[in-house]
């Protein structure tokens, strides 16, 4: 039938992974010892066949269909039915089950953090456009009380400068109508 081993069908129902050492042809399931114990337990399951998993897996997988034997394909449909939905409980479909719940899991964890990322970049950028703010106002507060004590300066010597000519045109005119009196005298 297969090399791979055969899942206990309830276990798999109930999303464990155990090995079934036996198959039940009637309800065409492998169960674990656990629920073997229980299938046995039951009136209505106590007298089913049960045969080694080593025998099951030598059991040849028709799939051809034989007019005379297969009742126009209905017996195989159903048998192929049963086949595909104990394909679930394999042990390599748990692997791969897992592996992609796992990835599943790894790429919602990305996004969020991808998220987290974006966000903290916004909060970065706004930071840094505020200190740039904060930094130009501190600047222009800087150089306008630059300005003011060179205005300051300026004008003073200015003052001074004006002052002094003042002095001199007051001296220079004091002289000139001094020496002109001094003509008339």
């Amino acid at each position: 039938m297969s090399d791979s081993t055969v899942m206990c069908g309830v276990c798999c129902l109930r999303h464990f992974s155990k090995p079934s050492p036996g198959w039940y042809l009637e309800c065409e399931v492998g169960l674990c010892w656990d629920c073997k114990e229980h299938h046995s337990l039951l009136k209505a399951t106590r007298n089913h066949n049960i045969i080694p998993i080593t025998e099951y897996q030598k059991v040849p997988l028709n799939v051809k269909c034989d007019i005379e034997t297969h009742n126009n394909c209905k017996d195989l449909i159903e048998k192929e039915k049963n086949y595909i939905t104990d394909v679930k409980c394999s042990a390599r479909f748990q692997e791969v089950e897992e592996m992609l719940n796992g990835t599943a899991e790894n790429i919602k964890r990305i996004r969020i953090n991808r998220q987290e990322n974006l966000t903290s970049l916004e909060e970065e950028r706004k930071k840094i456009q505020n200190n740039i703010i904060q930094t130009r106002i501190k600047i222009n507060n800087h150089l306008d009380k630059l300005q003011a004590d060179l205005n300051q300066n300026i004008n003073a010597k200015v003052a001074k400068e004006n002052e002094k000519i003042q002095k001199v045109l007051k001296t220079l005119g004091k002289a000139v109508l001094d020496k002109r009196i001094s003509k008339y005298f």
